[in-house]
């Protein structure tokens, strides 16, 4: 590749990181406005949506949110990108869950899912990009303190504490795969094998949640965006 050719990658790469930026932040502010009929009522998830406007949002911020019915918790998930068979970034990117007794949304890494299992589906576009010889993999880490599940039945406010720090870094050259920790597998395999990509499930940790591993065809430089939002979840 000429050095033109290499500065004209760079540019393109940088440019479709911000733009991933803003639709990866942008996901975990609607996670739970997709959360509408099935036994809860569209005010009340479309209350919930308002309230998660700026959850996310680069700076400090603080968001109150409020519903009727369901539970608002952190998981612990898991994103792995690894040359060869050795993981050179490992990050604990945590899961926002908003979940009743009839639907469940989630927003893992940036991207939100909606759905159980096999009827889960992806409704943001996937945090792995291929163009040419550079692959962009952007991730939101959600470092959350605090309690780790709030909610009930009878009326529910959460408060949400937000700092958001961005971090862009670029891995040499090698052979890549990268492997995103989830509950909701199906959702993530259709959505990659839609792109032409064959993946494939394994559990890094053996602690019951399956990973989908995506490998990387060919030689590729990585270019990394993680997007650190430290949150504290607490009730009132």
């Amino acid at each position: 590749m000429s050095s033109t050719n290499r500065a004209q990658s760079s540019v393109i790469g940088v440019a479709v990181l911000v733009a991933v930026t803003a639709l990866s932040i942008g996901a975990l502010t609607v996670a739970a406005g997709t959360f509408v009929a099935d036994g809860v009522a569209a005010a009340d998830a479309q209350r919930v949506a308002d309230d998660l406007e700026h959850v996310g949002e680069w700076g400090t911020h603080t968001t109150r949110v409020e519903f009727s019915d369901g539970t608002l918790r952190v998981e612990p998930r898991t994103v792995r990108v690894l040359r060869g068979d050795r993981a050179v970034v490992r990050v604990d990117a945590g899961v926002l869950v908003y979940e009743n007794r009839a639907r469940r949304v989630a927003s893992l890494g940036g991207v939100l899912v909606d759905g159980r299992r096999n009827r889960s589906s992806l409704q943001e576009p996937l945090p792995v990009v291929v163009e040419g010889e550079r692959v962009l993999v952007d991730v939101v880490v959600l470092n959350a303190s605090g309690s780790t599940a709030v909610g009930g039945s009878t009326g529910t406010a959460v408060t949400i504490r937000t700092n958001a720090t961005h971090e862009y870094r670029t891995l040499r050259a090698g052979r890549y795969t990268v492997a995103i920790e989830t509950a909701t597998p199906s959702a993530w395999e259709r959505a990659f094998e839609e792109t032409g990509v064959d993946v494939e499930r394994r559990d890094f940790d053996d602690d019951g949640v399956p990973s989908v591993v995506v490998p990387i065809p060919g030689e590729t430089t990585v270019d990394l965006a993680l997007h650190d939002l430290r949150a504290v979840v607490g009730s009132g």
